[in-house]
């Protein structure tokens, strides 16, 4: 079958196709929508519907609850230390630079991007949405200001207005005479108001609420997506800034917000949608949608990745296309589903609890109601008048006007609250053996804790944090890793001008061009086994045998360099945010070595014995050289770069001061001539 380049018209329909039968999609995902949806609601503790008037309304909070007391769990494994994540090398000549990517990486996520709250609004929407979506793209921001300068000599002006990014609004000169020398020498200084213009990129990303993303119903993961879509809405404003034409952008509908989004209802509560009111046309919204779609559009029969920006109602308008390498997308989900993209959140494994726990809190509340305000009995007739007001009317030491005694009557009810106290309890191991999370874990019940033995408290506690260390290990495996990975890339791809950052109490500078965008990626989180305090118990351990084999020199298997690492992982554990303020890297530290003692050889040593540990000493010396050797190329190669840069700045600045000069020396001579001619 011949295929053929696809034009715009073609290109729209096949992309069109993909979102409206995407999985996401208003009015073709009703069950997925109102499944998160109900999530939501049960999370904020919302009615069921079915209430009764006169009944008790009283609902639940197992979701919320259990949600909340997993996150801080999650959060403290990935944000406990410096470091989310550390690049590996791939090959010797990656040495050098894996720490400076790990390092930079981490400090464009957490400084520049406010890492925190990013992981915090990922991960919650994970635990009760099902999935975790962030998106992260590299954004180009050009900034302009006005500055004003006074009294410039002649090589400070010439610098200033060969600076590309200025354009000169007002100059004047003065001319003046300074001493030199015993002697007056003429001088021009230079008044003049300049706008500057900044450009800067930088890495942006941002949570996505799930309603907006749109995946193909046959993708099991991002990377096997035939489709993925974004659907946004930007005011006219900001899709003029991005480049698109004003006329096309001014023709787009305005996006009318309707009630076909279940999860958008959900998350503002009906009455707190936003409106879009602004009588600025320039501000009101459009909607977009951003897609992602593997399609052969250049007919060479093989579908290649391209972006697709549709804008207005149901995407009538196709605003732009352009190829692309990658997906800017990460995703997780707390409890996979195989062979699905969409799997399960916690609040899927709980809300079926809290409609039973509201239903046992109701029905106990209304029974103590009515044991405390019991219905009665009245024989009308045997009251006086206005006895009946008194009866409906009751109050603590009132009074009801009756003609005979008995005439009015309370019906007993029966005390059924305390039989429901053991199914709620029953409910609560329930939660606890799904989710991990139960009074004895979560400490707020010291009668879980009554007549356990630590043991047995440590065998429940490690038991109950498999569930969440489950979790934490899926994010590991899944989007984080996936999302740094694609900082690396973006990094690598998109800047090329070195940056200097401050990390650890240094200015360092990074350009990460020469870095390999095929790094592994290592997740430091702090997962193993047994509890945190069992963790710091053990590396305690560890930190002692160290000691005692660095006092023997090492025996071949102790550096400086693991003592450092042990301390590290101790101050991390301990809750502690960064090592340095404690203990120093002795690579970056340089230290004076004793010179190695050789230790006396045993009496009556075997020769072959000897031979072969001589052999193992050189084999071990030549393995040391070879590495002392690539880092030190590494480095080297590194020193040369830098220098190549500073070397390839002053040139460029020598060039601009000549142009400049060129440039003012063509304007005088211009000046002059028009003065004559006027003249």
């Amino acid at each position: 079958m011949t295929r053929k380049t696809l034009n715009d018209r073609e290109l729209h329909a096949v992309v069109m196709a993909e979102v409206r039968d995407a999985l996401g999609y208003l009015g073709t995902d009703s069950d997925l929508a109102e499944e998160r949806a109900d999530a939501l609601r049960y999370y904020m503790g919302e009615p069921f519907g079915d209430e009764r008037e006169g009944r008790s309304k009283v609902v639940s909070r197992d979701v919320a609850d259990t949600v909340e007391w997993i996150l801080p769990s999650l959060l403290r494994v990935f944000a406990a230390g410096d470091d989310v994540v550390r690049f590996e090398p791939v090959g010797p000549e990656d040495e050098a630079f894996a720490g400076q990517a790990s390092d930079y990486v981490n400090h464009v996520f957490a400084k520049e991007n406010k890492g925190f709250l990013i992981l915090y609004t990922w991960f919650k929407d994970a635990l009760i949405q099902k999935n975790g979506i962030v998106k992260y793209w590299w954004e180009e921001r050009e900034s302009t200001v006005k500055e004003s300068y006074a009294g410039l000599t002649e090589p400070e002006f010439v610098a200033l207005a060969a600076d590309a990014d200025v354009e000169v609004l007002e100059h004047s000169t003065q001319d003046g005479v300074i001493a030199s020398n015993g002697a007056g020498m003429a001088v021009t200084s230079h008044d003049v108001t300049i706008k500057r213009t900044r450009r800067d990129g930088r890495v942006r990303i941002e949570p996505v609420p799930p309603e907006e993303f749109l995946i193909s119903r046959r993708a099991r993961s991002l990377e096997d997506a035939a489709f993925i879509g974004h659907r946004v809405y930007k005011t006219r404003s900001e899709l003029i800034a991005a480049g698109y034409s004003r006329a096309v952008v001014e023709d787009l509908p305005t996006f009318v917000e309707s009630d076909d989004s279940e999860e958008e209802l959900a998350r503002w509560d009906g009455d707190e949608l936003p409106s879009d009111e602004s009588r600025d046309p320039m501000m009101q919204t459009v909607e977009v949608v951003e897609a992602y779609i593997k399609v052969d559009a250049d007919g060479d029969g093989i579908a290649e990745l391209m972006k697709v920006t549709l804008a207005g109602a149901d995407g009538g308008v196709l605003l732009d296309k352009e190829p692309i390498d990658h997906v800017p997308f990460a995703a997780l989900c707390p409890v996979p589903m195989p062979h699905k993209f969409f799997g399960l959140s916690v609040a899927d494994l709980v809300m079926d609890l809290q409609r039973i726990k509201s239903v046992l809190w109701r029905q106990m509340l209304d029974n103590l109601y009515l044991t405390n305000n019991p219905q009665r009995e009245v024989i009308v007739s045997r009251l006086e008048k206005g006895g009946l007001d008194d009866v409906l009317n009751a109050r603590v030491g009132g009074i009801i006007r009756a003609k005979q005694e008995g005439a009015v009557r309370e019906l007993a009810v029966p005390h059924a609250a305390a039989a429901s106290f053991p199914m709620l309890e029953y409910v609560d191991k329930v939660r606890a053996g799904r989710t991990g999370v139960s009074p004895a874990v979560t400490g707020i019940d010291a009668e879980a804790l009554s007549n356990q033995t630590a043991t047995g408290v440590n065998q429940m506690s490690a038991a109950a944090n498999q569930r969440i260390e489950l979790i934490a290990r899926i994010f590991a495996e899944t989007g984080v890793r996936d999302l740094f990975r694609g900082l690396l890339r973006l990094l690598i791809t998109h800047q090329d001008k070195a940056r200097v950052v401050r990390l650890r109490n240094q200015w360092v500078p990074m350009a990460p061009a020469r870095w390999n965008p095929e790094m592994d990626v290592t997740v430091e989180v702090g997962l193993g086994h047994g509890s945190r305090d069992q963790q710091i118990g053990y590396l305690g351990q560890i930190l002692n045998l160290q000691k005692e084999a660095l006092a023997n020199g090492g025996m071949g298997m102790v550096t400086p360099k693991n003592l450092y690492n042990t301390l590290a992982k101790l101050v991390q554990w301990a809750g502690l945010k960064s090592v340095a303020p404690y203990f120093g890297d002795p690579d970056q530290v340089p230290t004076q070595s004793p010179a190695p003692q050789q230790p006396p050889a045993p009496p009556h040593q075997d020769p072959a014995q000897a031979q072969l540990a001589a052999m193992i000493g050189l084999e071990q010396q030549r393995a040391a050289a070879e590495m002392q050797l690539k880092k030190e190329r590494a480095e080297a190669d590194l020193t040369l770069e830098r220098e190549k840069q500073l070397a390839r700045l002053a040139l460029d600045r020598e060039i601009a001061l000549l142009k400049a000069k060129t440039d003012l020396d063509l304007r005088t001579a211009k000046m002059q001539a028009e003065q004559q001619a006027q003249a």
